[in-house]
Formats: structure tokens, C-alpha cells, sequence
């Protein structure tokens, strides 16, 4: 009797491992599968340009408070950047949820956005390095 109760027992177990395992599979197939970008998002590359001079202006409002205190500034400097890229407020807003619907094409775009960042640090810190005119 005591073989019957361990069989049992363990068919459970086997039936947890099996849910664990498709629900693993679940998470990787995702990504797996390329993701097309609809014409109207922006391509990669361009959005990882845009959110490098968010960011930038993002770290010069946070270093002065005082500056960048009030929202109609804030919004004149988006706009700024906006134009910079030949885009709209829309087209940035658009984008921006696309990408966040997909976390690891989204991570791809970070890393070339902290890459920038890096470089741009470089450029700033050490005299002997070329400068880069896409600052914003």
C-alpha cells in the first residue's frame, strides 16, 4: 500500500513540473518572434537618438530646479526636441507605447541610448576627445 500512496503522491508533482515547464516556454517564445514596427512608429535608431536628448535635458532639469521649474519651459524644451528631429509630440507619444509593449526591443534601445549617454560622458570629461556636435 505504501507504493500506491507514493505513486500518487507524486502525480501531482509531475503535473507541476509540466505546468512550470509550458509556462517557461510561454515566456521565451515571445521572444522569439520578430516584431514588425508599423510605419507610423519610429524607427529604433531615431528613438534611441530622441530619448538620449530627453534624458539630457531631463538630467539639466533635475541638476537645476530652479531653471526648469516651471511646465511651459519644460514643454518649450520638448518642443525643441521635437523639432530637432522632425517629429511630432504625437509621433513621439505613439512610439514611446509601442515600444514599451515590446520590453526586449525596448532594451535594445536603452542600451544604444546608455551607450550614447557613455560616449557623450567621455566626450565631457576627458579634453582629448572629439567633440560631438549632436549635442543637444
Amino acid at each position: 500500500m505504501k507504493t500506491e500512496n507514493s505513486a500518487v503522491s507524486k502525480m501531482p508533482c509531475l503535473w507541476n513540473l509540466r505546468a512550470i515547464s509550458i509556462g517557461c516556454l510561454l515566456l521565451v517564445l515571445p521572444a522569439c518572434v520578430k516584431v514588425e514596427i508599423p510605419p507610423d512608429v519610429l524607427p529604433p535608431e531615431q528613438m534611441a537618438s530622441i530619448l538620449v536628448d530627453i534624458h539630457l535635458l531631463e538630467g539639466r532639469r533635475s541638476g537645476d530646479k530652479v531653471l526648469y521649474s516651471e511646465n511651459h519651459l519644460m514643454e518649450d524644451y520638448y518642443k525643441a526636441i521635437f523639432e530637432k528631429h522632425s517629429i511630432t509630440d504625437e509621433q513621439y507619444r505613439r512610439s514611446h507605447h509601442f515600444y514599451t509593449q515590446y520590453p526586449d526591443l525596448f532594451s535594445k534601445i536603452y542600451d544604444q541610448v546608455i551607450g550614447d549617454l557613455q560616449l557623450l560622458q567621455v566626450e565631457i570629461t576627458d579634453p582629448t576627445a572629439p567633440a560631438s556636435d549632436d549635442n543637444f
